[in-house]
Formats: structure tokens, C-alpha cells, sequence
């Protein structure tokens, strides 16, 4: 029996909240000098039951890339876009990632940054009403609502895997 040896009393702790195997997928995304807005840059993919525990950012200053969504989508083909699950700022809404990042910089807004959400699996922040089968994936995208110029940008996309 795994517990919570700081909750008083004991309870039995979350599953997957305190195991499994913490991964970082590094997505490296270059805009074209002359994208629209509604653009999609598919990040990486995860399965269903990932839990998403941080997402930062180093890239190059970019005065027009001040307006990105991140959110869940149906994995993609060769010929067909990436399909939103729930909304497209189901992760992060309006994040402005405009100035210039050498470091790594956590840009995780909406939901993931109240406590309460933590340890949620991928299928929970899309809204999913009923669970996935086992092995379902998932893409991370990010949807850039204003124009951008050409800059280069690193996502470091950190969850925990059960395999």
C-alpha cells in the first residue's frame, strides 16, 4: 500500500501522481519567414495517459510571435492536419514568447499552473468525456494566433510516462 505519509490521516496517494517515468521530448520548430496566423506546429506526441508536467521555451526574439495557444490534438498523417480535442488552449492560452529566451523559461499557463490540476493525464485537460483506450495518442501543438517572422524556437515538453 503506497501512502501519503504527510496527509493526516493517511490516504492512499493518486495513481500515477507519484510514479512512473519522467521523459523530455525536445521539439525544435522553425517559423518560416512568411507564416500566417493559424499556423500549427506540431510539437511531439504523447499517448493519452501521459501526465504533463512542464513546458519551456528558449528562442529568438520575435516581436510578432507575442500570441501562441498550446493545446491537444488527434495525431496526424502525411496528408491530413492535426484535428483539435477540445479547444486549442486547452494547455496554454496567449502565452507571449516575443522576447528572446537563452534559458530555459517555463511558459505553462492556463490550468496546468493550479495545483489542483497536477498529475491530470492528457485525456482529462481535452476535455475527453470518457476515457481512452490504452495506447491512444495525442499530438501537443501550437497554434500561433497573431503573424510571426522567421525565428527558430525549442519547446522542452517534460511528462511522466507509465511505461
Amino acid at each position: 500500500m503506497i501512502t501519503d505519509l504527510i496527509a493526516s490521516p493517511r490516504v492512499l496517494a493518486t495513481v500515477r501522481e507519484k510514479h512512473g517515468r519522467k521523459r523530455v521530448d525536445v521539439c525544435r520548430v522553425t517559423i518560416p519567414a512568411t507564416p500566417g496566423a493559424g499556423w500549427l506546429l506540431r510539437l511531439t506526441k504523447l499517448r493519452a495517459h501521459d501526465h504533463l508536467i512542464s513546458v519551456k521555451h528558449i528562442g529568438d526574439a520575435d516581436a510578432q510571435f507575442d500570441d501562441c495557444n498550446l493545446g491537444i490534438y488527434t495525431p496526424s498523417d502525411s496528408v491530413t492536419d492535426p484535428v483539435v480535442v477540445g479547444s486549442a488552449n486547452s494547455l496554454i492560452e496567449a502565452a507571449n514568447l516575443s522576447a528572446i529566451d537563452e534559458w530555459p523559461t517555463e511558459i505553462l499557463g492556463d490550468g496546468l499552473t493550479q495545483p489542483e490540476n497536477f498529475g491530470k493525464a492528457l485525456w482529462v485537460y481535452a476535455g475527453v468525456s470518457t476515457e481512452p483506450a490504452i495506447g491512444t495518442e495525442y499530438e501537443i501543438v501550437m497554434e500561433i494566433v497573431s503573424d510571426a517572422a522567421g525565428s527558430d524556437h525549442c519547446f522542452m515538453i517534460g511528462y511522466l510516462a507509465g511505461d
